[in-house]
């Protein structure tokens, strides 16, 4: 249904908390951001003059993915 797909994505840890505004990105900028510099592997400054966006625009994504890399490595296992 259109209400879902439109629905703003939050954590909904308060009343009206909203992704986009923690993160002071909207995704319509971000998605592009993140398929040319992780699925192209294209390089930040080719990624901002393709996009049009600012350098600045993609450090912060750049930041992000960074800042988040723990969450996507395997979890130690124990040997026991």
């Amino acid at each position: 249904p259109a209400a879902i797909v439109q629905k703003k994505s939050s954590p909904r840890l308060w009343e009206n908390h909203f992704a986009e505004d923690e993160i002071g990105m909207d995704y319509d900028l971000i998605d592009p951001i993140l398929h040319l510099l992780v699925d192209k592997k294209m390089q930040p400054k080719y990624a901002a003059r393709n996009l049009g966006v600012s350098a600045e625009d993609i450090h912060k994504v750049q930041y992000m993915i960074e800042k988040s890399m723990h969450k996507r490595r395997p979890a130690a296992i124990i040997a026991l």
